[in-house]
């Protein structure tokens, strides 16, 4: 939850003031869907609008590592849950 007040606040004036910009955040959206579908309907590039843009950059968050989880639904992100952990583990780290 990104709240007034923690995560940003209104400075003198009305402007915001940005709180967050100590962090680094890293991203595991969990897709109902496969990456194509992602692609060809332009969800990726929304959640990187709203989410990372809208949200993130706001609050002055430093972006850390984005990883989708595709095929949730379909049991598919199972496999691939290993691979995301470790890009993110590895983005931790570095």
């Amino acid at each position: 939850m990104f709240a007034n007040g923690w995560a940003f606040g209104v400075g003198e004036g009305g402007g915001i003031r940005p709180g967050l910009g100590r962090l680094t955040v890293h991203l595991v959206p969990v897709a109902g869907s496969d990456a194509a579908l992602y692609e060809r309907r332009g969800y990726d590039r929304a959640f990187a609008t709203q989410i990372e843009t809208g949200i993130l950059d706001y609050c002055e968050v430093r972006r850390g590592r984005t990883e989708f989880l595709y095929d949730a639904d379909a049991g598919g992100a199972a496999a691939d849950v290993d691979v995301v952990v470790a890009r993110i583990a590895a983005a931790v780290r570095a």
